[in-house]
């Protein structure tokens, strides 16, 4: 491969990167219906046919960005996880989603991508692209799930991708109750409605937790 090839594919990367990150801020303050590619591509300082040479469709941008998001997810869970079995520590429950509660902190895109991704982000994508997406969140969920099983010795065998699986459902759930539609905060802002106020870290806190005792964790 010449020089000059090596550098256009990275130039390629970066630029591909550069619509991801940028579609990312926009994102922290918009929501995903209101943004459009020529937002990213403006954005971006690109022309918006330039964008979809990398990407068929918004929905690829922002799959391709919830990916990442989910990779360093992963990435920090394993590390967390090795740490404490590496070490011998004590394993609690209290501990593990202490951990959890943290990581997501730390990856503030986290929850919405999470609660869009099926019901909208996977709904107009590529073949290839939806593959790709799924090979990965498969290869992981059983990796990290591997180190929770460890974590958690009493899990049966295939309990830790389920332990996964029931926390990306509850954030979805979670997530939608306490981010409403604009008209519904002003209408909870407004009326006394105790009942539909949600706080996410605390029930999610509550709710994780009563999954892993039910296991007997």
């Amino acid at each position: 491969m010449s020089l000059k090839r090596a550098v256009s594919d990275g130039d390629k990367q970066k630029k591909r990167q550069l619509i991801i990150d940028t579609a990312a801020k926009l994102f922290c303050s918009n929501r995903f219906k209101d943004i459009k590619m020529i937002d990213v591509a403006r954005a971006a300082g690109m022309a918006k046919g330039t964008v979809f040479l990398y990407f068929k469709t918004k929905e690829e941008v922002f799959l391709e960005l919830s990916r990442q998001n989910f990779s360093l997810f992963f990435d920090q869970a394993n590390m967390a996880l090795e740490q404490v079995l590496s070490v011998g520590a004590p394993r609690t429950v209290e501990d593990f989603i202490g951990s959890l509660a943290i990581i997501l902190d730390n990856l503030p895109l986290m929850r919405p991508l999470v609660s869009i991704s099926s019901a909208i982000l996977e709904q107009n994508v590529s073949y290839e692209a939806a593959l790709e997406y799924k090979t990965f969140l498969n290869i992981n969920l059983e990796k990290t799930g591997g180190f929770i099983e460890q974590y958690f010795q009493v899990l049966k065998p295939g309990y830790g991708v389920k332990i996964l699986l029931w926390s990306f459902s509850l954030m979805i759930g979670l997530q939608q109750l306490a981010e409403p539609s604009q008209i519904c905060q002003e209408v909870l802002s407004k009326a006394d409605l105790p009942h539909l106020e949600m706080d996410f870290q605390e029930e999610f806190r509550i709710i994780i937790q009563t999954l892993l005792i039910g296991q007997g964790c």
